[in-house]
């Protein structure tokens, strides 16, 4: 079975769509990586239940760094 996506990158939504498409992977291995930051974050923690949310944030914004998410580029 195959499947075959077209865009037409001259068109704004196109071009947003396929970009959607292409990072999609990277896209869900930050996500992951961002859930196993979060766990660490919480571990951290004195009672395990706090998140500093200066330091929830940053882990945010290094997970989609590191994957080169950039989410402007990806939501209309």
């Amino acid at each position: 079975m195959q499947a075959i996506l077209r865009f037409d990158l001259s068109d704004i939504d196109d071009a947003y769509s396929h970009r959607q498409c292409v990072k999609a992977s990277h896209m869900a291995l930050a996500m992951w990586s961002f859930e196993q930051e979060l766990k660490n974050l919480v571990d951290r923690s004195e009672d395990g239940m706090m998140l500093n949310e200066k330091n929830v944030w940053e882990a945010w914004r290094d997970c989609l760094e590191q994957y080169d998410i950039r989410l402007e580029h990806l939501v209309l």
